[in-house]
């Protein structure tokens, strides 16, 4: 018998936001009121059971209790080496252990949504330390604020970071130019699979994005730093559409996936399914703005004496947090 959710459905008059408890409070389908009729700003989901094996592919998710690879599920904390799960090919955790857990719903209305997960009731929660999550989504007329908290509920410091891994879609409407990105980022990673290598470089060339200029392909799958500014700015000109990240302090670092058009770059997304099934991406019709709160491989550049990763150890009992806004501007 095929699984049914509990949809958690956040709606006025000019958007339209779908939330899924019982798959991580994924976001399956992000929907804008525009021009009489309702359109998808996210790569929808089309079959919510597919998310719970890879939920890397559509929609938005959580990131946490850390964001992006942990290469060979390997961390190191406070003198104590921890092995955990690996999820993907690449012979990596990533992403976390959030995205496919139940949450426990504490509030639904059409403008308000609040859950939240204890890692305790897990015997196999992916992570060595017993935390507390928050999760609390409002909408008010074109702006979506997300609030995520992190509580240590262990006996022992617990090193933590969280972000959001939402998939936009390139085209609103078939037919359309590239959108316009702006990231106000001035430095970036060099990497090699996917891990810093180094301290963060000046950008240039392909990597810098802080004016505005078409998508194109860029072939970015990197995380950048030292922003200039707490916006990002997403532009559908055609649409007369906008989407304006407004990030809080903690987000210092962000990670960009954007694949060529072209179908050999559509072909990396394969590399980045999880272990399992999962339903292709129409070619490479999607980006992924990803802010974070630390740099991607901060559990063991921090292990290796890396400062300034952004990683948060929160003492027992410290509780830990930021909202992020997502505003949907329509300028036409």
């Amino acid at each position: 018998m095929k699984k049914t959710f509990l949809e958690v459905i956040l709606k006025n008059s000019e958007i339209e936001l779908t939330i899924l408890p019982e798959a991580g409070c994924h976001w399956p389908r992000l929907r804008i009121f525009k021009s009489g009729e309702w359109i998808d700003l996210l790569s929808p989901v089309s079959d919510y059971a597919t998310i719970l094996s890879a939920p890397s592919s559509v929609g938005s998710y959580i990131m946490a209790p850390w964001a992006n690879r942990l290469p060979g599920g390997v961390m190191e904390f406070d003198g104590q080496k921890h092995n955990l799960r690996l999820n993907f090919p690449d012979n990596t955790a990533i992403h976390g252990d959030l995205r496919k857990r139940t949450w426990k719903v504490r509030e639904a209305t059409d403008s308000r949504f609040r859950a939240e997960l204890n890692s305790a009731d897990y015997a196999d929660f992916n992570y060595p330390f017993r935390l507390r999550f928050e999760y609390i989504v409002e909408l008010q007329d074109s702006t979506l604020t997300q609030s995520f908290f992190i509580t240590n509920k262990d006996t022992r410091p617990a090193p933590v970071g969280f972000g959001y891994h939402p998939f936009f879609k390139r085209h609103l409407r078939p037919g359309r130019k590239d959108p316009v990105l702006i990231l106000p980022a001035a430095k970036i990673f060099e990497a090699k699979d996917h891990m810093p290598q180094g301290p963060a470089i000046p950008v240039s060339g392909r990597t810098d994005l802080r004016s505005p200029k078409p998508l194109g392909t860029p072939a970015l799958d990197d995380c950048f730093t030292e922003l200039t500014e707490n916006r990002i700015r997403l532009n559908y000109p055609e649409d007369g559409v906008e989407v304006v990240f407004e990030l809080a302090p903690v987000f210092q670092y962000v990670v960009l996936y954007i694949p060529n058009k072209a179908t050999s770059e559509g072909a990396r997304h394969l590399e980045k399914q999880e272990l399992g099934t999962c339903p292709p991406l129409a070619g490479a019709e999607f980006l992924a703005i990803e802010p974070q709160t630390h740099v991607t491989g901060a559990l063991p550049l921090a292990a290796q004496g890396w400062h300034d990763t952004g990683l948060k150890v929160l003492a027992p009992g410290e509780r830990w947090g930021a909202p992020m806004k997502i505003r949907i501007e329509q300028t036409a």
